[in-house]
């Protein structure tokens, strides 16, 4: 129990720690979850059972293999060499085992659903922390609370929240923005909370979760993110499909787009406020079509697309930042196999959330469902903000993964009982049957 416990608090204290540059390529934000996997891979290496290999294992592997013959190639020697594969290769290492410490750590009894309460505790202390900072123009160190762009927020005269995902700013940058990667967390916070309402027979616990629920949304609004309120209609949508109440699902996401298109400054946002994406998507796909095998080298990126200017400058503007786009962003740095591998990762992880809900039972089914739908969520919303290179985002992300992995194995008292088992249940023992066959 102590192990699950701490391992647990390392990852709710994952969410606090600003971006502050640390060694390399770690920083502040990784302590905390680097500490988790040191907590849990003692019970992963020592459990008797074998850790189960799935079709996201295997994507992992296919990923790790190709960053380290890209960093082997874009090298400058083994310094360099050290440093492309630590960012590459050794994330993809560290998410992979983040799943499997979680698979191993938590796969006992009721612990997944306590993992999700935990994870949706964090979620709202996040959005208190962020509403004080909204409502008090609160800003503290590292920008944590408000953004440092004016103008930018649901209401005139405030600017929108990003928390304590926050930090010191990058190369290339003027000040850390990072709005975009709390409405990620919030997006995977947000159906969490509506699949544990769903799952709870506790009134209380029931009316406490819909006003955290609430708070949450208020402050993905607060967010002011295109992007996340695209992702969450995504996210409604997949959630009423696994449910199998896609009519409701269809009804609830009406009535949020236009809930949110009824406020001016968040239609101004969607129908006349201009983006860069076009460039940031060319300027990715003329770096893969210039180095299409093992691409250029993941930490090289930036440096590339300011120093040629055919990258930085084309006929949809100017690309100043990375492709914010994580499987454009992968065969850029990787080549066209990075690309693929990143893809088939998405790929095995979206099929284990339709059948990790199609295994779940009773209760457990709708937890399981806000779960996958909140991983659909940040999958949709990467393909805006290349989530999958913000640790301190994909680490959640792939904790969510693990624990998913084991809700069908929960325990569930208003699941229904196998009808073979209950007709075996019913039918008498053979010697009273002899007996009433006279």
């Amino acid at each position: 129990m102590v192990v699950r416990i701490l391992f647990l608090g390392m990852i709710a204290l994952a969410i606090f720690p600003p971006f502050v540059p640390v060694a390399g390529p770690l920083s502040l934000d990784d302590l905390f979850p680097l500490l988790a996997v040191g907590v849990g891979l003692p019970v992963l290496l020592l459990r008797r059972r074998p850790a189960e290999i799935d079709g996201t294992v295997v994507a992992f592997g296919l990923f790790i293999l190709v960053a380290i013959m890209s960093s082997a190639v874009n090298g400058e020697g083994v310094p360099d060499f050290l440093r492309l594969a630590g960012r590459s290769a050794g994330r993809m290492s560290f998410y992979l085992a983040l799943v499997l410490c979680t698979r191993a750590v938590l796969g006992d009894d009721q612990w997944p659903r306590y993992a999700l309460a935990v994870f949706v505790g964090t979620a709202t202390v996040e959005a208190l922390f962020c509403l004080y900072a909204y409502l008090f123009d609160f800003q503290g160190p590292y920008g944590m609370g408000i953004s440092g762009f004016a103008h930018w927020s649901v209401l005139a005269g405030k600017t929108r929240v990003q928390g304590t995902f926050s930090g010191s700013p990058g190369a290339y940058e003027v000040v850390y923005s990072s709005a975009n990667f709390l409405a990620a967390y919030l997006l995977m916070t947000i159906p969490v909370s509506a699949g544990l309402a769903l799952a709870t027979k506790s009134r209380a616990f029931r009316a406490l979760l819909a006003a955290t629920l609430l708070l949450q949304i208020v402050i993905l609004y607060l967010t002011y993110t295109r992007a996340a309120l695209i992702a969450l209609g995504v996210s409604i949508l997949a959630m009423g499909w696994l449910l199998g109440r896609r009519k409701l699902a269809a009804l609830v996401l009406i009535v949020g787009v236009c809930g949110a298109l009824s406020v001016p400054t968040i239609r101004k946002k969607f129908l006349h406020e201009k983006h860069d994406r076009f460039a940031l998507y060319y300027a990715a796909a003329s770096v893969v079509a210039d180095n299409p095998v093992f691409g250029i080298g993941d930490g090289n990126y930036l440096d590339t697309l300011h120093r040629e200017q055919r990258y930085y400058w084309n006929r949809f503007g100017s690309a100043t930042t990375t492709s914010h786009n994580s499987m454009l962003l992968s065969a850029a740095n990787h080549g066209v196999f990075g690309g693929l591998a990143h893809a088939a990762l998405y790929f095995f992880l979206l099929l284990a959330c339709v059948r990790a809900v199609g295994r779940s039972k009773g209760r457990t089914r709708a937890l399981t469902a806000g779960v996958a739908a909140g991983l659909v969520g940040y999958l949709v919303q990467d393909q805006f903000n290349d989530l999958a290179y913000v640790p301190k985002v994909a680490t959640q992300a792939w904790f969510l993964f693990g624990v998913l992995w084991l809700l069908p194995r929960v325990r569930d008292d208003d699941a229904p009982k196998n009808d073979d088992a209950a007709d075996q249940e019913q039918e008498p023992p053979p010697s009273l049957r002899r007996v009433g066959n006279g």
